[in-house]
């Protein structure tokens, strides 16, 4: 079998600055040597949207807050006018309530204040976006081997294929339809001088999702979303919903702006974290039709890729994923592993690298003996 290799995906960040409009003075003057600090950020809220731009004035992006209720988006500025205060912007939304969109602490997040009793479906932020040259940006899939990639800003996808997408899940959503609808979780796009990152920062109650599209002007329009993938939230006449949190940025190094999100990403972690180890899976490339000749080449393969950007010592991860075995519930090395796992793990281990295993301890082959001799262990059909 030839070796196969996959692109690897790296998750990074370092500290960015928000500035409110009572700081817009300080960030608009020189800096203390007399040169701005161009990728300073300035956020303004105003009766137009939240402004979001950098000290330069190269890049922006405004938006305004809407609510999905019985299938139609309500605020925005479509059902009457918005009005600003020192944090938030806040446009009515029917005879339902309000919506605003908030900005604290450098987050971003829509909050919807019901007038009546509701069922509320999603909460978005969305507005123009000036992003100079802008020609692509990352879709991003909703799981681990979704496809993802950079693609072209391309026009607005139609309702029902947004629809569609955003309630796809398990293997149809693995494959997508190219991607063109949103990119779960977070995005970047550019193509020129500066960049915009806008990545969720929470997914509590609705899961997070985006777009970078081009309205029929040509305007690069950008959409922040919480929900819309089939939430239902139940809201009582006068009280508040709010919606996921995200991360605004723009700036001239796009690396760095992933970074920043990588580290404001909250962690369930107590003690410091560990580096991310680097290797190769085997999964993402050949699924359950991994053999022992796969590996040992794709190891090899994955040193000349990978070590160059190591530090020095540093060891390589093997894993071998689904279609080692005998069958799930029979944890043996099926004919396509000769050397057996402690052989190859023991190869592999003597060449430098570190060998990582997959399985399912709580899946059984229905066909085994031990389902057929003991039903009573088993819930069948459990998902």
């Amino acid at each position: 079998m030839e070796p196969f290799h996959r692109r690897l995906l790296v998750f990074l960040a370092l500290p960015l600055s928000f500035l409110t409009s009572a700081c817009l003075a300080c960030a608009l003057a020189a800096c203390g040597d007399g040169e701005k600090d161009c990728d300073q950020m300035i956020v303004d809220p105003s009766a137009d949207g939240l402004f979001v731009g950098d000290a330069c004035g190269r890049a922006s992006v405004r938006l305004l807050p809407r609510v999905l209720i019985g299938g139609l988006w309500r605020g925005g500025g479509e059902d009457g006018p918005c009005t600003a205060e020192a944090d938030r912007v806040t446009c009515p939304a029917g005879a339902k309530g309000q919506v605003a969109g908030v900005v604290s602490d450098g987050k971003f997040f829509a909050v919807f204040h019901a007038d009546e009793a509701v069922v509320v479906e999603a909460l978005s932020l969305e507005g123009p976006a000036e992003l100079e040259g802008a020609r692509a940006w990352l879709s991003n899939g909703f799981q681990s081997w979704s496809q993802s990639g950079v693609l072209a800003i391309g026009p607005s996808p139609t309702a029902e294929d947004l629809d569609d997408a955003l309630k796809a899940r398990g293997d149809p959503e693995v494959h997508r339809n190219g991607g063109d609808e949103l990119s779960w979780w977070y995005t970047f796009a550019g193509g020129g001088e500066m960049s915009l990152v806008a990545g969720a920062l929470t997914s509590e109650r609705l899961k997070p999702w985006a777009q970078v599209v081009r309205d029929e002007d040509d305007t690069l329009r950008v959409v922040l979303a919480s929900g819309g993938a089939g939430e239902r939230i139940a809201v009582d006449a006068g009280d508040e919903l709010g919606g996921e949190t995200w991360m605004v940025a723009l700036g001239h190094d796009l690396d760095a702006m992933l970074q920043d999100y990588g580290r404001a990403l909250p962690s369930r972690r107590r003690s410091v974290p560990a580096p991310a180890e680097a290797g190769w899976n085997s999964w993402y490339e050949l699924w359950n039709g991994v053999d022992e000749e796969a590996v040992r080449a794709n190891a090899h393969l994955a040193r000349g890729i990978l070590e160059p950007l190591l530090p020095e010592g540093e060891p390589i991860r093997i894993v071998i994923d689904d279609g080692w075995q005998l069958e799930w519930g029979d944890w043996m090395p099926n004919s396509k592993f000769p050397s057996g796992l402690d052989g190859l793990a023991a190869d592999l281990e003597a060449d430098g690298f570190r060998m990582g295993v997959w399985l399912a301890p709580l899946l059984v082959s229905a066909g085994l003996p031990i389902v057929t001799d003991h039903p009573d262990w088993f819930v069948d059909g459990a998902e």
